[in-house]
């Protein structure tokens, strides 16, 4: 009896130990994988697919303002491109305004055209020259000496004769000799007191219109005086017996016309 006693309890207690050592080994093996796991840092269950990547990003950093972002190196390409673009245009819209608070102190095109002209200087020359001796360009008659008779006999009968309600006597030509246009002023005893000359339409770069009262003080140097009359400024400068009196419109400051005059035979017509 104590023979198969003990035999059985040896069956036992081997059997035991089996099942101890097999539950050991499993508890060991899977300590063990899990340990692998962990360390090899890519377990199954938190890999993030490539494609999916940027969004993870933004999506764990979207309370990160914008400056952090770009502190941080990853601020998204089209955020940055939209940023620099906007700059683009910040800058431009700041230089619009800047150059709209300077217009009132720098002219526009229309306006420096309208101040200033150039290349005149010869012209102007030529008209001082032929006003110191009483004429104008394009005819030989003498302010304060040629009588109007002797006109009509070298021109013919004047385009426009002067009309008894005119103000001033004025006998008007305007294509008679191909130079332009001339209006002369008849006095005491048909003595023509002032010659006018509107320009030669010959040459576009050399009409009046053209020329500037900026370019003719710079060329001529200051007036003896200004007057104005009917909406017209008058630059008169003073020759001798002879006034130069160049004439334009007030508001665009070009010349119209120009005028020589003799004081004398204009005073001898109120005597």
């Amino acid at each position: 009896m104590i023979k198969n006693f003990k035999q059985s309890s040896i069956v036992g207690t081997l059997v035991g130990l089996a099942l101890i050592v097999v539950l050991s080994g499993c508890t060991m093996t899977n300590g063990i994988k899990s340990t692998d796991e962990n360390s090899s840092g890519k377990p199954a269950d938190t890999t993030i697919p490539t494609n999916n990547l940027s969004s993870a990003l933004n999506d764990s950093n979207s309370d990160d303002t914008q400056s952090d972002k770009l502190e941080k190196g990853y601020v998204d390409k089209n955020v940055s491109a939209k940023n620099t673009v906007s700059g683009q245009v910040n800058v431009s819209t700041s230089s619009s305004r800047e150059h709209s608070q300077k217009g009132t102190d720098v002219p526009n095109s229309k306006q420096q055209r309208v101040l200033d002209t150039k290349g005149h200087e010869q012209q102007l020359k030529d008209i001082i020259a032929l006003a110191k001796n009483g004429k104008v360009e394009g005819s030989d008659f003498v302010a304060g000496k040629t009588i109007i008779d002797d006109i009509h006999s070298t021109w013919g009968a004047p385009d426009r004769p002067w009309q008894p309600n005119d103000r001033y006597s004025y006998d008007t030509y305007f294509s008679a000799t191909g130079q332009g246009k001339y209006a002369f002023g008849i006095g005491r005893g048909e003595v023509v007191y002032d010659i006018r000359y509107f320009g030669s339409p010959k040459d576009e770069n050399q009409a009046f219109n053209n020329i500037s009262f900026t370019e003719i003080k710079r060329t001529l140097g200051n007036p003896n005086s200004v007057k104005t009359n009917s909406g017209d400024d008058i630059l008169i400068y003073k020759l001798g017996d002879y006034e130069l009196k160049l004439v334009g419109p007030h508001k665009t400051q070009r010349l119209d016309h120009i005028s020589i005059y003799s004081p004398k035979a204009a005073a001898s017509m109120a005597s």
